[in-house]
C-alpha cells in the first residue's frame, strides 16, 4: 500500500483534509480518479466496506458505465487501517434502460439504494 498521503490527496482533490476522526470523505470520484488511485497502489481491489462489493467490482463497474462515480472515505496515514473505501456509487442524469436494469441487478441490495428517474445512488453501512 502506498503511503504517500499527500500524493493521495491530491488526487482525491482535497485541498485541506481535516480527516476528523482519522477519514476524510469523499465523493464524486471519477472513473479516472479512481483508476489512477489503483495504479499508484492507493487502493486494495479486494477491499470491501462490510457487506459492499469489492474495490474490484465497483470498478468493473465504472469501466462498463464511465459516467457513474463513486463515494466513500480515505483514512489518515497515522491510523492502523490506513486506506480508502468504497461505499458506494452514485449517477446523474438520463441513462439508458440496460444501464438501469444493470444497476439494480448489482446493486438493489445496498443499506440504502435510491433509483429515481434521473438519479441512482447505492450505499452500504
Amino acid at each position: 500500500m502506498n503511503k504517500d498521503q499527500k500524493k493521495r490527496n491530491l488526487i482525491l482533490g482535497f485541498d485541506s483534509p481535516d480527516y476528523p476522526g482519522g477519514i476524510e470523505p469523499f465523493r464524486h470520484i471519477s472513473l479516472d480518479t479512481l483508476e489512477e488511485l489503483v495504479k499508484e497502489n492507493f487502493i486494495n481491489l479486494e477491499d470491501r466496506f462490510n457487506d459492499s462489493p469489492s474495490a474490484e467490482e465497483f470498478l468493473e463497474f465504472m469501466r462498463k458505465y464511465p459516467h457513474v462515480t463513486a463515494h466513500g472515505y480515505a483514512i489518515d496515514i497515522s491510523r492502523p487501517d490506513y486506506g480508502i473505501s468504497i461505499e458506494g456509487l452514485e449517477s446523474r442524469g438520463s441513462t439508458s434502460e440496460k444501464f438501469k436494469r444493470d444497476w439494480v441487478c448489482e446493486f438493489r441490495l445496498a443499506d440504502e439504494f435510491v433509483y429515481e428517474e434521473e438519479y441512482l445512488y447505492c450505499w452500504w453501512d
